[in-house]
C-alpha cells in the first residue's frame, strides 16, 4: 500500500463543483415538469385499452419525476459538499 497520501487536482475539482455538477442538474431537471404533468391519453371518443393504462403511465411519470429530483439533490450535495473540500485544501495550503 502506497504511503503517498491522497492528492487532488483543486482547480479541476472547482470545475467539477462549479460548473459541472450544477449542469448536470439542469440538464436532469428539464423533464420534470413534463413528466409531472400527466397529460391525458384520451381523444375524442374512449377506448378502453388507453383507460385503463392511464393511471399506471401517470404513476410512471410521478415516480421518474420524483427519481430524478432525488438525483439532482444529491448532486448539489455532492457539489457543495465538494466546494467545502476545496475550501479546506486552499486554507491548508495557504492559498486562502
Amino acid at each position: 500500500m502506497s504511503n503517498e497520501g491522497f492528492k487532488i487536482d483543486l482547480d479541476e475539482a472547482e470545475i467539477t463543483a462549479s460548473r459541472t455538477l450544477p449542469r448536470a442538474v439542469e440538464h436532469l431537471r428539464q423533464p420534470v415538469q413534463t413528466l409531472m404533468a400527466n397529460e391525458s391519453l384520451k381523444g375524442t371518443g374512449s377506448f378502453d385499452a388507453a383507460d385503463r393504462l392511464e393511471p399506471a403511465y401517470h404513476h410512471w411519470g410521478d415516480m421518474h419525476a420524483r427519481r430524478l429530483r432525488l438525483a439532482c439533490d444529491v448532486l448539489e450535495a455532492n457539489a457543495a459538499a465538494l466546494r467545502e473540500i476545496i475550501k479546506l485544501y486552499r486554507r491548508a495550503d495557504g492559498r486562502l
